[in-house]
């Protein structure tokens, strides 16, 4: 996970500063004049959860979070092609929340959220829909808002929200070791486990992306060995080599930057190996 610099709320797509926001009054309007009815789940609660998907689902809402996503899933940093492979992710969930997988369902506890931007994330249908699901564990239950007060000043949440700007940086609290996920802090491993970070596909794919990074390595130590011998020995032919090999260098260096810029998948796993390498970075 990385630190996400979104947009203003002021500077949200139409359809959420507006529609969103008007559903939103209408929403409440109606939950408070027939509380029971969305409670025990009568079509009210039907009708409001299918017009909640076509606002924060709209085209110009993804496009807006991908700027500040980087077109990458905010939990695992998977990148994709398309924005059809990224769900748009309620960081308090919209339909129920639970503190654990065998906790009681709350019921539209967050509903007043559903088209609150600062509570729209974007992730992979994998971190969305097979780990994160409707968690969101508090370091104390009794401080959850409901769906009367409607009240999140007191929670103090696990999961790290990484796109506001009062939450903590995601690198404070997660690190790798390689392809591994390693928690930094005690809220980190919870983070870990909850979200699914060490599942084997993750692994494949952050091992695959690794191999690139070490080759590319390897091009680099291979030529500033050819260069500490030139600098010592006056060869022609290592100087060939040297020269040959030159573009080919300036290319590796050239990934590697951008390997561990925002926008390259597992930003933060290649920072972190790199980090322990004895190469220059710089």
């Amino acid at each position: 996970m990385i630190k996400i610099n979104k947009a203003d709320a002021s500077d949200a797509p139409l359809i959420i500063r507006r529609r969103g926001k008007n559903r939103t009054k209408e929403d409440c309007k109606l939950f408070d004049a027939n509380p029971n009815d969305y409670l025990v789940g009568k079509p009210p609660i039907r009708k409001m959860l299918k017009v909640m998907e076509g606002i924060y689902q709209d085209s110009d809402v993804k496009a807006k979070l991908n700027e500040s996503h980087y077109f990458k899933c905010c939990y695992c940093e998977t990148k994709f092609k398309y924005s059809r492979d990224l769900d748009v992710e309620h960081f308090r969930p919209k339909k129920y929340s639970q503190q654990s997988l065998t906790s009681p369902e709350i019921l539209l506890v967050y509903f007043w959220l559903a088209y609150d931007w600062d509570n729209l994330l974007l992730s992979c249908a994998e971190c969305n829909r097979a780990y994160k699901k409707n968690l969101f564990p508090l370091e104390n239950e009794t401080d959850r808002a409901t769906v009367q007060n409607r009240n999140i000043d007191n929670e103090l949440p696990i999961l790290i929200n990484p796109a506001h700007v009062s939450e903590d940086d995601p690198r404070a609290h997660i690190g790798f070791e390689n392809e591994s996920p390693k928690g930094i802090t005690t809220r980190g491993k919870k983070i870990i486990d909850y979200l699914g970070l060490r599942r084997d596909e993750l692994f494949e794919a952050r091992l695959e992306h690794l191999k690139e990074i070490k080759r590319q390595l390897k091009v680099i130590k291979k030529w500033r060995k050819l260069l500490s011998v030139s600098q010592r020995i006056d060869d022609a032919e290592i100087s060939e080599l040297l020269e040959d090999e030159k573009e080919e260098v300036i290319e590796a260096i050239l990934f590697l930057k951008k390997a561990v810029e925002k926008d390259a998948p597992f930003s933060s796993m290649t920072q972190d190996f790199l980090a322990q390498q004895s190469i220059d970075k710089s």
